[in-house]
């Protein structure tokens, strides 16, 4: 695969990440809100935040597999591997350390309970996500808990090579195992710390993997070819969620097609070409793309008792936009540069 067509394909996974992470604030907004939704549309919605964050997961999975599997061709030592833990601590902890002590002290202010301290500990660790990931004063922390998880799995994936495959079948039988434990819950809100168990998503993570293993195979199918497939998925994925609750989502057949379709939304945008006129947008929405997440529940509740109509909805998710532009532009970029010169 030359560099030129491994530029697009990232160029067209930031694209993705970013519309995920949009995708999920306006899930958020909608639910938090007085937005009246048709109860066929709550359905397409929760697919939206729910399988907007498993989709994170696969192109975690591709996104690593990309930048570290020619760093790891030749084994992985003990110094190949602390370098690579460094960076991934070192890419997600500024940030989530942030909005976890800004989500802290909103719960002081607000006269909320706070984690106790060993809670705080581990979250600002990064090791919640060993323990529990639902336990962090995060609003959508507890996926950041399991990409942890997941960074620590990646070598061990890597280092299987083609066996990875098996790896993906033995996750695939679990993420059945939690469907049908999740299937006993009354909702997904009585099943969370279920659900959030790293182990129900290491699919996707392992799935994004073996999509970077088949497109460095020459797995192409051609940009137009892409294009009809991912609105072929986008579709199916629609059909399935119309009408669902959220745990409907995620249990019984529903699962099995959601799961199986998101996975092949991502490796069929993977193949998309994006034009040159539009990598710097694409790439200004992966960039924003992880303040957006981490930000705007934090911009909601300063901005909430507006969100009244569709209109204030999208101001709204203008303004989380902007600003994860600005946190990225002149705070996480900056960050990342030190850090790496410093040898993280």
């Amino acid at each position: 695969m030359n560099s030129e067509i491994r530029g697009r394909r990232l160029h067209s996974l930031d694209m993705l990440r970013g519309l995920c992470a949009l995708g999920v604030c306006v899930y958020h907004y909608c639910r938090w809100s007085d937005i009246k939704i048709s109860e066929q549309m709550q359905g397409v919605f929760g697919l939206v935040g729910t399988y907007g964050v498993s989709v994170f997961f696969v192109l975690s999975g591709y996104s690593l597999a990309f930048a570290y599997e020619r760093k790891f061709s030749a084994g992985i030592d003990s110094s190949s591997l602390a370098a690579y833990l460094r960076r991934r601590v070192g890419r997600l902890a500024p940030l989530f350390i942030l909005t976890v002590l800004a989500s802290i002290l909103g719960k002081l202010v607000l006269g909320r309970p706070t984690p106790e301290p060993l809670d705080i500990a581990l979250n600002l660790t990064l090791l919640f996500g060993f323990v529990d990931p639902a336990n962090t004063p995060v609003i959508g922390g507890w996926s950041i808990g399991i990409e942890v998880v997941l960074y620590v799995l990646f070598p061990v994936a890597l280092a299987l090579g083609a066996r990875v495959w098996w790896m993906f079948l033995a996750s695939a039988l679990l993420a059945v195992s939690y469907a049908l434990s999740l299937a006993l819950s009354p909702t997904l809100a009585d099943g969370w710390r279920t659900y959030v168990e790293p182990a129900n998503h290491a699919i996707f993570f392992l799935g994004g993997m073996l999509i970077h293993r088949l497109n460095n195979q020459g797995a192409r199918i051609g940009n137009m070819a892409a294009l009809l497939l991912v609105a072929f998925t986008g579709i199916v994925l629609v059909f399935a969620s119309l009408g669902a609750s959220e745990l409907a989502l995620v249990t019984g057949w529903r699962r099995l097609i959601l799961t199986t379709f998101a996975l092949v939304l991502v490796a069929a945008w993977a193949q998309l070409e994006i034009p040159k006129a539009a990598s710097t947008a694409a790439s200004l929405m992966g960039g924003a793309s992880y303040p957006i997440y981490l930000l705007h529940p934090l911009v909601y509740f300063a901005v909430k008792s507006h969100l009244n109509s569709v209109s204030a909805i999208v101001a709204a998710v203008c303004l989380v936009a902007l600003l994860a532009i600005l946190v990225d532009a002149y705070g996480e970029r900056p960050i990342q540069r030190r850090l790496k010169n410093a040898g993280w």
